[in-house]
């Protein structure tokens, strides 16, 4: 497919190299058009790099050198959009860089970019794009300010095996059953013990309408439950019991523990609603942009970004 012409499904002029819809002289693509062209399997050259889009979700796998003399095959496995701003307000706070390529036709966004091992930070996509009729990915290792941009080749031989989920729930109290993340057991129906400490969630009045956000509870002597919403789809997580330090460090950061004082304050905000609540005692407290605006949302941005582990 990279060595085929494309043709305007509009006007029938074959594509060229454009920076803009003006240069073209005909209509932007359409994600229908978007999906058509990068649905596909690909991989660089050597191979070390592939990816395979498909449904609206990107499975990428990198081997990289991880120490000297050492290799791993690192794995992203995410959803992507073609408009940003259709991941919500998470990936709004993704440093994408815009990188200037002259045949870029239009550029696909992961909510996901980052590639870890053992939970440490290595690459980031900085860029994933598709132009002169074949997809690029713009790489970053962690830690320095050099790019590099691997031109990809389609192949849909390409196969990605997806990292195993581990299961992760609450044991139930009265029979022991494991891994539980309903509100009841589903061995013997026993009411689910679940104590809150954080929420975050995010929801926009756009068509269709979306929810996301994350929730923390408690869990064993080392570890919390991490659940990450994201439209109805729930990803259950573990996460280190001395996230609460910095957790509590973003909640004064952006004041969220003066919430009392804006108690009174109600400016209702059009386009949907935000909100940050984190443990205090017994019971659940925190704002809304409702009443603290801005702050509710840079709080709402960082949790989220340290309950995902970027």
């Amino acid at each position: 497919m990279s060595n085929e012409k494309w043709y305007c499904p509009e006007c029938g002029s074959p594509r060229p190299q454009f920076r803009s819809p003006a240069d073209r002289g005909c209509r932007s693509l359409a994600d229908t058009e978007k999906k058509v062209l990068t649905g596909h399997g690909w991989r660089d050259d050597s191979g070390r790099f592939k990816a395979v889009l498909k449904d609206g979700n990107l499975i990428s796998s990198y081997t990289a050198s991880i120490t000297d003399g050492e290799e791993d095959t690192l794995l992203i496995d995410t959803e992507y959009k073609f408009s940003l701003l259709e991941l919500g307000m998470v990936s709004m706070a993704y440093s994408i860089q815009k990188l200037e390529h002259p045949d870029e036709d239009f550029i696909i966004y992961p909510r996901d970019v980052i590639f870890q091992s053992e939970g440490k930070n290595l690459y980031q996509i900085t860029k994933l794009w598709y132009g002169s009729g074949t997809l690029h990915v713009d790489l970053k290792k962690c830690g320095s300010y050099d790019h590099f941009t691997l031109d990809l080749v389609l192949d849909d031989n390409v196969s990605i095996a997806s990292a195993p989920v581990p299961a992760i729930g609450w044991t139930c109290s009265k029979c022991g059953k494991e891994n539980q993340t309903g509100g009841f057991c589903e061995e013997c129906g026993e009411a689910i013990k679940k104590v809150e400490l954080f929420t975050c969630s995010s929801y926009q009045t756009c068509n269709p309408p979306k929810y996301e956000g994350a929730a923390v509870y408690e869990f064993s002597d080392t570890e919390f439950i991490c659940v990450i919403f994201d439209d109805g789809k729930s990803k259950y997580k573990l996460l280190p019991k001395d996230i609460t330090g910095p957790a509590l460090d973003i909640i004064k950061e952006y004041g969220i523990d003066k919430w009392k004082d804006y108690e009174n304050i109600n400016n209702p905000m059009m386009g949907g609603s935000v909100s940050v609540m984190y443990r205090d005692g017994d019971k659940m407290v925190g704002s809304t942009m409702d009443h603290m605006g801005s702050a509710v949302s840079g709080a709402y941005w960082k949790l989220m970004l340290l309950f995902n582990g970027k």
